[in-house]
């Protein structure tokens, strides 16, 4: 369902301003944009998408109003998120529009910054995570999931293969395994796991010596010190 505020949006480099609102008219995404943007309701951010996802993308009423620059456009989004935040009403909108948004020749905020957190904000950042739980924990994947998965990694070397861990780094697995030891009941559970389970007994080329898959592959072959 579409409401078309005013004018016609259907020339590729005509700007405009627009509206997405609930079924019952009130606004709650603001933005601007040329083409067909404003019938566009995927690839937005989340919170968008929980208002999509509670009505229905079908049942988003969208209103557009044609500007006759970009310019203008910008202005016109970033008037009407000021305009309906101070009188309350809730929007999706990330940024103030306008200038914090995409406007050619806009230097984005974090432009030339190291990238480095700082540890006031990596303890935020840590302290609002905690007791959050894992959105995929306890969610066990599909067998074509798994499937997928296989396929998609078959051939492919891991990024880290042939790359030595520098000595401190060394040092500081040392240190963090140094008297260590799993609980009773991880033991247990480990333990569990390996009943039954039979693996393919492989030879090494380079040693003649002959074990579990599970171990040779590590071991041997490629990392086998009789490879010289």
């Amino acid at each position: 369902m579409a409401i078309t505020i005013s004018g016609s949006v259907s020339e590729d480099k005509v700007s405009y301003a627009y509206l997405h609102c609930r079924p019952n008219g009130t606004p709650f995404y603001v933005g601007k944009g040329t083409a067909n943007r404003v019938t566009r309701t995927h690839a937005r951010n989340k919170h968008y998408g929980h208002i999509t996802d509670k009505y229905g993308r079908d049942n988003i009423l969208i209103g557009s109003l044609p500007c006759s620059s970009e310019k203008i456009a910008f202005d016109l989004e970033e008037g009407m998120i000021k305009y309906f935040k101070r009188m309350g009403v809730k929007l999706t909108n990330m940024t103030e529009g306008g200038d914090g948004g995409f406007r050619k020749g806009h230097i984005a905020w974090n432009k030339g910054k190291s990238g480095e957190l700082s540890a006031e904000t990596l303890k935020k950042m840590s302290d609002a995570r905690k007791g959050t739980p894992s959105p995929n924990k306890g969610v066990a994947c599909s067998e074509e999931v798994k499937d997928k998965i296989s396929k998609a990694n078959k051939g492919m070397t891991a990024w880290n293969k042939g790359r030595p861990h520098p000595e401190e780094v060394k040092n500081k697995l040392r240190i963090a395994v140094t008297g260590f030891k799993h609980t009773t009941e991880a033991r247990a559970r480990i333990s569990a796991a390996q009943i039954g389970r039979i693996y393919e007994q492989v030879e090494c080329p380079h040693c003649d010596k002959t074990g579990g898959s599970n171990v040779m592959s590590r071991w041997h072959f490629d990392n086998c010190k009789e490879n010289t």
